[in-house]
This record gives C-alpha cells, sequence and structure tokens, in this order.
C-alpha cells in the first residue's frame, strides 16, 4: 500500500514536470536542458526530439498515475 502511494505520489511529479516543460516549449518556442539552449529556428532537430522525449515522458507519468490510482482503488 505505502509502495502505490508512493508510486502514485511519483508518477504525479513526473506528470507535472513534463507538463511544465512542454508548457515552456510551447510558449517561449526554446527549451533550456542541462544549461544548453534548443531554439525551435536555429537547432530544430533537438527541439523536436527534446519535444518527442517530453511527450513520452508526459504519457508515460499519465499511465503510471492511472495504474496506481486503480491499484489503489482495486485493493492491490
Amino acid at each position: 500500500m505505502l509502495t502505490t502511494i508512493l508510486l502514485l505520489l511519483a508518477s504525479v511529479g513526473l506528470t507535472g514536470f513534463m507538463l511544465n516543460r512542454l508548457y515552456v516549449m510551447a510558449v517561449n518556442k526554446v527549451i533550456n536542458v542541462k544549461g544548453q539552449h534548443y531554439d525551435r529556428t536555429e537547432d530544430p532537430f533537438q527541439f523536436w526530439f527534446t519535444f518527442g522525449f517530453a511527450c513520452f515522458g508526459l504519457l508515460w507519468g499519465l499511465l503510471l498515475s492511472v495504474a496506481s490510482i486503480w491499484m489503489l482503488t482495486s485493493g492491490l
């Protein structure tokens, strides 16, 4: 039970962080990753590559959140 609650907290944190990253990318059209700035116009491959990984992280976080909520409600 405790591990499922910790999984839920971690997955909600991951989802929130990825939503933040995608919001920053959409608004500023630039993303900062470990001191590197990936601009949509100057370095489109790195920008869209990072965007794809952020989308994957968001989907993974949502999947883990739903799975942990299901585990909590079903009693697993």
